[in-house]
């Protein structure tokens, strides 16, 4: 396959030539939320370190200091196409720090209510500690990197962690948290301190429930916009007010950080993870009922990680004419976008009025 060409349309935009022509009939905009609207480092990915350094010390006895760098390997996993769901990402960290582990034998603890205060300064360090747990995440991103480019999920990585797991005497160690800690139930106890963790005690009150492991404010507060409202005025008004999301957030989550910037989005084409409808990416069925929610015979779906682009694929081959536009907030993604062919390729998301008005192939003029 011949590598895509691109031009520079400005300063951090790209745009494939073998796209030009056909940008110009686009009709519609749905977005991604986390990385895309969202810039989400100091929440999920807090939420990721936070949550496995608990398990880690509450159930295995292990006192480990997860610091910054894991967001890179947080970043790293998104770019496989298969860790569109945190609680993934999550498992395979803690999975394979449990394989690195120099304990032969660890106690089995009890979670019980924690104190994030307790783990915040740990997990805001720069480096994770012990020496083990930075050799464990370096074997996470020499793993990604190896198959960067093609489609893995966590099962694929649990597959090969098992050979590491084997070779060391854990095996035991990872059946035990895959049995008992992550069992694949959406309840299940990985899950619930993760949203825990995230949401907050006063949004679990208002979704009905009692928080069981965590009492504090939740990551969700250090949310923070991408997206300025300029940028979907002038969209919205392009596109004629037709602009929908398709996101692995739940809804509350999208309406908590979108909060009025929700009203430059079709009500009728906002599809979140707790939707009855909704279908993990890169599964193209989210996207193609999106897209005929908004009545579009041409789409351009935004986002900013392997999962999106390798969703709108998918939906080409069934039929959907879309198009992916990049966003480059992940620092692995560049690269892959320009070989997979991403038809725009943006640095910032606030870009996309930029790119997609006062070309000669485009009809669209900024307001």
């Amino acid at each position: 396959m011949n590598k895509p060409s691109y031009r520079v349309l400005g300063e951090g935009i790209l745009v494939s030539t073998k796209s030009l022509e056909e940008l110009g009939d686009l009709d519609a905009i749905i977005f991604d939320c986390d990385g895309t609207l969202i810039d989400v480092e100091e929440s999920y990915y807090l939420t990721t370190r936070l949550t496995v350094s608990i398990i880690l010390r509450e159930i295995y006895g292990m006192e480990v200091k997860l610091g910054r760098d894991v967001n890179q390997v947080i970043k790293l996993l998104k770019m496989l196409g298969g860790f569109n769901d945190d609680v993934n990402t999550a498992s395979i960290i803690a999975q394979t720090i449990l394989a690195f582990s120099p304990k032969e034998h660890v106690r089995r603890g009890k979670l019980n209510r924690v104190d994030i205060s307790i783990f915040l300064e740990d997990v805001s360090r720069d480096r994770s500690w012990p020496e083990f747990v930075s050799d464990a995440l370096q074997w996470i991103m020499n793993k990604c990197l190896e198959l960067y480019g093609r489609y893995a999920t966590r099962e694929d990585l649990e597959n090969i962690l098992d050979g590491i797991a084997s070779s060391k005497g854990r095996e035991e160690m990872l059946s035990d948290f895959r049995n008992n800690i992550c069992d694949g139930s959406p309840s299940n106890m990985l899950s619930r301190l993760f949203n825990e963790i995230f949401d907050g005690e006063e949004m679990i009150k208002k979704l009905g429930e009692e928080p069981r492991y965590v009492r504090w404010n939740g990551a969700i507060r250090n949310d923070k916009l991408l997206i300025q409202e300029e940028t979907l005025r002038d969209l919205s008004e392009m596109f004629n007010g037709r602009l929908g999301i398709l996101s692995g957030r739940r809804r509350w989550e999208a309406e908590y950080a979108l909060n009025d910037l929700l009203k430059y989005f079709d009500s009728r084409a906002m599809i979140f993870s707790d939707d009855p409808s909704w279908c993990e990416k890169p599964d193209p069925m989210g996207l193609i009922r999106c897209s005929r929610l908004l009545d579009s015979s041409r789409i351009l779906y935004v986002g900013d990680s392997s999962e999106d682009l390798l969703m709108v694929k998918n939906a080409l081959e069934k039929g959907l004419n879309s198009s992916m536009a990049s966003v480059l907030t992940n620092d692995f993604s560049l690269n892959y976008f320009i070989e997979m062919g991403a038809d725009i390729i943006v640095e910032d998301v606030n870009l996309l009025p930029k790119a997609l008005s006062g070309r000669p192939w485009s009809p669209f003029k900024l307001p």
